[in-house]
This record gives C-alpha cells, structure tokens and sequence, in this order.
C-alpha cells in the first residue's frame, strides 16, 4: 500500500516534464540501516546561490529524518510494532518559465500506519542572477495579491466538485497556504498537498491562475516572458 501509494504521489505531483534537458546534472544520497531508508535526488541548476540552498535543504531533510526515524524506531520496538523500513523519498526538480528558476521538493515519509505523508515546497529563484523570489517579490500589491489567489483558488477547486469543507480552510488567504509555487510563461500554478483541500486518494491539487487574473494586483512582468 504505501509504495503503491508513493509511486501515485510521484506520478500526480509532476504531470508535466521538467522544462530541463534529460541530462541535466543530478545530486543524490541514499541510506539505509536496518529500520530506516533514505533515498534522495535533486538537479542542479549549475548556479551557486540555488545550488547551495538545495544542498542545505537536503541536509537539514535529512538530519531531521534521521532522528525521527530512530525515536519511531524505538518507541515501536517497545510497542512490539514491526512495520519497518520507515522511508524518507525527497525529489527536487526544476522547471523555468525563462525569467524564474523554481526547484519542485516532493518529500514522501513512510512511519508506519496505511500509508506515508507527502509535503510539497518551492523554491524560486530569479534570472540570470539566481537571486530567491518569494510571493511578495512577485506582486506589486501583495497583500491583493493574496486575497485574488485565495478566491479565485477556492472557486476553481470548488467547481472541481472537491470537498468545500477542506477547499475552504486551505485556501484561507494567508501566505502558508499558497507557499508552494511555481511561475508559467503566462501565470502562476500552486500546488497543494494531500489534505490540504482534498482526501489523500485525490494526489497533488493544482491551480494555475494567468496574469489576466492577477492583474489587479500588479504582477511584476519582470518574472514573466
């Protein structure tokens, strides 16, 4: 069940293919003990500044993995619970409109029970300089921004027939809802993870919303095509 359940999870979060070439340059890590499995793989945009703030995110994924695996680990044991290998799969994977980096984390975590925990994040990166682009840096009137991104959000998934007792708590309009981004030639697609608007058999929710859209509040066409 959870295997089948990661290979979905993987399949939903990137429909598309990465706007790289196939033999862009990959960073992996993997380790296994007895109890415990980490597999990771993320391209390299060949720039210092993303490159080194992958690396780092890598690390401290790892670490804390690390050390919620072992106290898993040993609370299990005493509860006489075989359910091992606990897993940790992390995939990061650019994309680029031609303006903006963004670097797509997927990090699936197996510790026990029917299935994992999928956790989606971005990070974004402006062209050529690679210097990091947040959901202000975007928008002249961010906090308009903001309020479009979360109505007009919340009306496209409900019109998917998804649950509005989940779509509308995770579209509220604050920042941490709409954390996971990335930018297209013509708009902007956020990514919601497993129970943040639907049930964990629905996968990785997008929405993408065009400039037309978010035009009130003053896209910044400096990131755009």
């Amino acid at each position: 069940m959870k295997l089948l359940s990661l290979a979905l999870a993987a399949c939903l979060l990137f429909p598309a293919p990465s706007l790289f070439a196939a033999d862009i340059p990959v960073s992996t890590y993997t380790e296994t003990s007895s109890f415990m499995k980490i597999n990771v793989s993320w391209q390299r945009a060949g720039m210092s500044r993303p490159d080194d703030l992958s690396d780092a995110l890598v690390k401290k994924k790892v670490v804390e993995f690390r050390k919620t695996a072992e106290q898993e680990y040993l609370e299990m044991m005493q509860a006489g619970s075989s359910r091992f290998p606990l897993e940790m799969h992390l995939e990061g994977t650019l994309f680029s409109n031609g303006r903006t980096l963004c670097m797509l984390w997927e990090d699936y975590r197996y510790l026990g029970g029917a299935h994992g925990g999928l956790m989606l994040s971005s990070q974004n990166y402006s062209l050529p300089d690679g210097a990091p682009v947040d959901f202000n840096t975007l928008f002249r009137k961010p906090e308009e921004a903001l309020r479009l991104v979360s109505a007009l959000s919340r009306e496209k998934l409900l019109a998917r027939s998804l649950p509005a007792f989940m779509v509308e708590p995770g579209t509220a309009p604050e920042r941490k809802n709409f954390r996971t981004f990335r930018l297209e030639k013509d708009g902007i697609t956020f990514y919601f993870e497993p129970y943040q608007v639907a049930s964990w058999a629905d996968g990785v929710i997008t929405v993408t919303l065009s400039l037309t859209e978010m035009a009130e509040a003053a896209p910044d066409l400096r990131y755009w095509p």
